[in-house]
């Protein structure tokens, strides 16, 4: 599926932007998105799916989920006493949740941007939860990143389950 302008904007200002000055060799990120939603298959944490659901199209916003891919380097600390270290690469996952106004004259530019918080072992949203009222006033917009790797463990069983249905 096709990546909107609109779209690739707020990822781009939400996640590149403040690495622009060491991204020279930093390789950019696979994207894909935004996934398409069904009645058996929507993002984790969609405003329509929370106890208290959130008719966002009636506030004139729109939600989309993204999937980021990219290698990072890790190191393996030495074990006590020596002084020999391995590394190498592995695949990092992230996933965005991006809330913004449908309508692009709307958008006010500015991007809220929570890493979400994992504690009941999946992704809570809760800046969005305390504050959408003002960012819907304004046309903020808002994205929220899966951040601890205890949520993308739980995120990779809902890949698994959209895949598999």
């Amino acid at each position: 599926m096709k990546l909107n302008h609109y779209a690739l904007l707020l990822l781009v200002s939400a996640l590149l932007l403040p690495i622009l000055p060491s991204m020279a060799a930093t390789p950019v990120p696979k994207v894909t998105g935004s996934l398409p939603v069904t009645s058996a298959s929507y993002p984790f944490g969609a405003a329509d799916h929370t106890p208290r659901p959130q008719d966002l199209k009636q506030m004139g916003y729109v939600e989309e989920e993204f999937l980021i891919q990219r290698l990072s380097q890790y190191l393996q600390l030495p074990e006590t006493g020596s002084r020999d270290h391995t590394g190498g690469q592995c695949s990092i996952h992230n996933t965005l949740l991006i809330r913004r106004p449908i309508r692009r004259e709307k958008f006010s530019g500015n991007v809220a941007v929570e890493m979400l918080n994992p504690s009941n072992r999946f992704d809570l949203n809760i800046g969005w939860a305390l504050s959408y009222r003002e960012f819907v006033r304004k046309g903020d917009a808002w994205v929220g990143i899966t951040a601890k790797p205890i949520a993308v463990a739980a995120l990779r069983w809902m890949l698994a389950c959209r895949i598999l249905s």
